[in-house]
């Protein structure tokens, strides 16, 4: 079902990025990280993802082209007093745009921020939430980060595409289709990019319909009906779109 489930992924996902012309994700940790809680950082990677999609493009944590953010702390005391101690923080927010593929940095972006709170972390909070969901600084740089992506896999599609075929030739086909998909649509050799993908899909298809269908005679003969008639489905499709 594993298969399925990516081949479904693919035509959703690729279709939606496709449409939108340019995927940017948003990463930021999942855990405490230089004493800031994780819902910190998730309000800070909602807010970064709105702001992208203010931009034009969508933010779908799925992809190769990622924003992730660093913060540099110039103070950070605890004020002690009252009934509470409160904390108050003075920081730089970097956001970088990059490449996982290749740990290719496409620029950044610096804020420097203010926030208190009874904890660091809610002091943190409110400098994210300081930041303008249309904010100039930011539209700025997207602009130039955009057109910095753009020009680089224009540049680079022969060898993007030549990579794409020799992992298909050797049955590596998800991540043949993943390394194309992220190119945006709208600038030259996008054409180009979806025939290839289009090809690699086919081949995949035929691959793995006999393995399928095995897998499905296998299922029906210990009466698992459901997945037998899963797989069945799933081959009857593809062979329609093949022929």
């Amino acid at each position: 079902m594993k298969k399925i489930i990516f081949i479904l992924a693919f035509i959703i996902t690729g279709t939606y990025v496709s449409a939108q012309g340019l995927n940017l994700g948003v990463i930021v940790p999942e855990e405490t990280y230089d004493g800031v809680d994780a819902k910190s950082y998730k309000s800070l990677g909602s807010k970064l993802e709105r702001m992208v999609t203010e931009c034009g493009a969508t933010s779908i944590n799925s992809g190769n082209l990622v924003l992730f953010p660093v913060i540099n702390f110039i103070s950070d005391d605890l004020i002690e007093g009252g009934m509470r101690n409160i904390y108050s923080c003075e920081y730089e927010l970097t956001v970088k745009a990059v490449s996982l593929s290749n740990n290719m940095t496409f620029g950044s972006c610096t804020w420097l921020l203010k926030g208190k709170g009874y904890k660091k972390s809610d002091a943190v909070r409110e400098g994210f939430n300081k930041l303008a969901t249309k904010d100039s600084k930011f539209a700025a740089f997207f602009s130039d980060i955009r057109k910095k992506i753009e020009d680089y896999y224009i540049k680079n599609r022969s060898s993007l595409i030549a990579k794409a075929k020799t992992l298909a030739t050797q049955k590596q086909y998800e991540e043949a289709i993943s390394l194309l998909y992220e190119y945006p649509s709208g600038i030259a050799g996008y054409n180009e990019v979806q025939t290839t993908i289009g090809n690699i899909y086919k081949q995949y298809q035929t691959a793995n319909c006999s393995q399928i269908l095995q897998e499905a005679r296998a299922k029906f003969a210990t009466q698992d009906y459901e997945t037998a008639a899963a797989f069945g489905t799933w081959v009857l499709f593809n062979v329609l779109i093949i022929s």
